[in-house]
């Protein structure tokens, strides 16, 4: 449906119809797609119903596995779509324009399907609301639960897209409302999912109660590993200190003091260290006391 929107309705907005015109493979196959995909919605709405009207009103008889769900929600609209395409595939004055006209009577093919799961969604919100209305008799004095019976009323509407059957039928073309038709049109179905989104998630006293709940937490979470950071490193500055100031004062005493070696001493060049080879052997027992110190230096420091 994207694609559709981004491509050719774009193109025909903005610089005509000429790749409507072209009527390629490319944009009849996308076109059937899109078909498929809008009974696919409403055929897992279906499914939704059909589901949450087992919960309630069958409420021992749930199906273990899910996947007879998965099936028929891909494979079912698979037959209307396969049948509208051989039509208008075959039918010359059908198949031009990336079938965009209508196709008259057999844009039946498509609609039948989605008003048969429309109707089974308008069904299942009945038994759901008659259940939930019998059960709040037995609480007379609990106005607030009618409220959430009207609520639930009105989450599920979207939920089933009951609101489809206001635009499921499409004035002609050349009608004076067609063109608002079709901006009412866009509203109603491109909002569905916000709609949804909206009654179900942002709005559920659950998940608003579990983010009251969790979000406090996981912020505390943060400054509490923030701070445990910055005491760790100025624990670890902390401990550094003795060590550093230790061998800074090794460093400077070495510095200071000076290691002869026949008739000069040498004096050490870096912080502790005195390189062997600056120390001269011809100063006898006085060379040979500084070259000790010197490799006790060396192995301590290197």
């Amino acid at each position: 449906m994207l694609m559709w929107e981004a491509i050719f309705v774009h193109n025909m907005l903005t610089r005509g119809d000429s790749m409507i015109q072209e009527n390629s493979v490319g944009c009849r196959v996308l076109h059937a797609l899109t078909r498929y995909s809008w009974t696919t919605n409403f055929m897992w709405m279906f499914l939704e119903g059909l589901h949450l009207y087992r919960l309630m009103v069958h409420a021992f008889a749930v199906p273990r596995s899910l996947l007879p769900f998965y099936i028929s929600g891909f494979s079912i609209p698979v037959i209307p779509t396969l049948i509208y395409i051989i039509i208008r595939s075959v039918k010359d004055d059908l198949n031009t324009k990336c079938w965009v006209p209508p196709a008259g009577n057999f844009e039946w093919i498509i609609y039948t399907p989605i008003i048969i799961f429309l109707a089974g969604n308008i069904f299942f919100l009945c038994k759901i609301l008659h259940v939930m209305l019998t059960q709040l008799q037995s609480h007379p004095n609990e106005p607030s639960s009618y409220r959430r019976a009207a609520k639930a009323a009105g989450i599920l509407v979207p939920l089933f897209g009951l609101q489809a059957v206001l635009v499921i039928a499409s004035p002609d073309s050349t009608s004076d409302f067609f063109e608002g038709f079709e901006v009412f049109s866009k509203i109603v179905t491109n909002t569905q999912g916000a709609l949804v989104a909206i009654g179900f998630c942002y709005m559920n006293g659950e998940v608003l109660t579990m983010m009251r709940n969790n979000l406090p937490r996981c912020l505390r979470s943060r400054s509490l590993l923030r701070s445990d950071q910055r005491s760790f490193m100025s624990t670890q500055l902390t401990s550094d200190a003795p060590s550093r100031s230790h061998v800074s004062r090794t460093s400077a005493s070495a510095s200071g003091s000076g290691y002869g070696g026949g008739g000069g001493g040498v004096q050490t060049g870096e912080a502790g260290y005195i390189p062997l080879s600056t120390i001269g052997d011809d100063g006898g027992r006085t060379g040979n006391a500084g070259n000790g110190q010197a490799e006790k230096l060396h192995n301590g420091f290197v």
